[in-house]
């Protein structure tokens, strides 16, 4: 992992601690002491190191020592070990539901981007500029945000599946601050839903492009208390338009209250007013038509999606910042980048596109 140092202290004793040692990331015997918030309240410790408390951590403080965090509630405590002295860079968080160590300091710096990266993005390295209060960073992009990133610093920007969810304000600035912050020759790899495909299989009628590949079925039952089919065209059309009023389920925080009583779904239409939108030959227009919709229709409401390009659409916008187009070729992307963590996460259902400043 790089560490620079060989002494450590563990916090949490559980489940996610035997995996950590099992994987054989770190030893148990290169441990110095286990932590807990609470000894006393610890059941079963099987681990010949001292238990102590987070507050009695004061003898561990010092440059020597890593910190490794085992906790749901690791931004808590990565906050609380920083208040009693320990330094940012030494503390570690063991993901045991994903099976990787990340230093949570290194996603504040960093020479790769990822935009919108999603709350569990945490890799060395990678700075993730992502919105959800389930991120220990937490960034909104908005219409006048600045990337906390000096200008020509970054060698790599990658985001999947988020400049959809960004209305074209925020979008436009998104873009400037990308081609501010990345080096000369800097490749910035963008993958999205492939919107071309959506309307091809919304054409043909093909259910099975739709099913198990795009989250929709946990929904299915809010569409049914809501009175909304669930058929190709309407999850065609969450797909570039999709709306959540803000009393119902939150798809991008940790953990979805699936029976929140609020609607999330598509604009409401009948079949024929549907049709005469879909049948649009530009991708961002549908888009802009069903955003013009849910305006009408919902109040106290927001976007989950709310933009949407077909393929040269899409180039001819990045290209408008500055950017060059390479290649929409998704083997040969995921090939030369496949570096990037996570990339080839949902590829069946993506469109990926390298560009490069120059």
């Amino acid at each position: 992992m790089g560490f620079s140092v060989n002494k450590y202290v563990v916090f949490g004793v559980g489940e996610g601690t035997h995996k950590m040692f099992s994987s054989g990331l770190i030893n148990c015997d290169e441990v110095d002491a286990f932590s807990v918030t609470n000894p006393d309240s610890v059941i079963e410790y099987g681990y010949p190191q001292p238990l102590v408390a987070l507050n009695a951590l004061q003898p561990y403080i010092d440059s020597h020592y890593n910190v490794i965090i085992v906790s749901e509630s690791y931004k808590e405590i990565y906050a609380q070990l920083v208040e009693l002295g320990f330094l940012a860079r030494n503390i570690y968080c063991y993901f045991h539901s994903l099976g990787y160590l990340s230093p949570l300091e290194a996603q504040l710096n960093g020479s790769y981007l990822n935009i919108g990266g999603g709350h569990k993005f945490y890799h060395a390295n990678w700075i993730n500029l992502e919105g959800s209060g389930s991120y220990l960073y937490p960034y909104q992009l908005t219409a006048s945000c600045k990337f906390p990133i000096e200008s020509s610093a970054i060698e790599l920007i990658y985001s999947s599946h988020n400049f959809e969810h960004l209305d074209d304000a925020t979008l436009t600035q998104v873009f400037l601050e990308s081609f501010r912050v990345c080096k000369n020759n800097a490749n910035f790899i963008l993958k999205l839903p492939d919107f071309d495909e959506v309307i091809n299989a919304l054409k043909t009628n093909n259910i099975d492009f739709f099913v198990g590949k795009w989250g929709i079925e946990p929904l299915l039952p809010n569409w049914e208390k809501h009175d909304v089919c669930d058929n190709v065209a309407n999850r065609a059309s969450m797909i570039f338009c999709g709306v959540r009023e803000l009393n119902g389920p939150n798809l991008f925080e940790k953990n979805v209250n699936w029976n929140a009583e609020g609607y999330v779904g598509p604009v409401k239409l009948s079949s024929l007013e549907l049709d005469r939108v879909m049948n649009d030959p530009s991708g961002k227009k549908i888009a802009d038509t069903l955003v013009s919709i849910a305006k009408k229709q919902f109040d106290n409401f927001e976007f989950i999606h709310q933009n949407a390009w077909f393929q040269n659409e899409l180039i001819e916008l990045v290209e408008s910042f500055g950017f060059k187009f390479i290649t929409q070729d998704k083997e040969k992307i995921l090939s030369e980048f496949s570096k990037i963590p996570e990339i080839e996460t949902s590829k069946v259902i993506s469109r990926y596109f390298q560009f490069k400043k120059v």
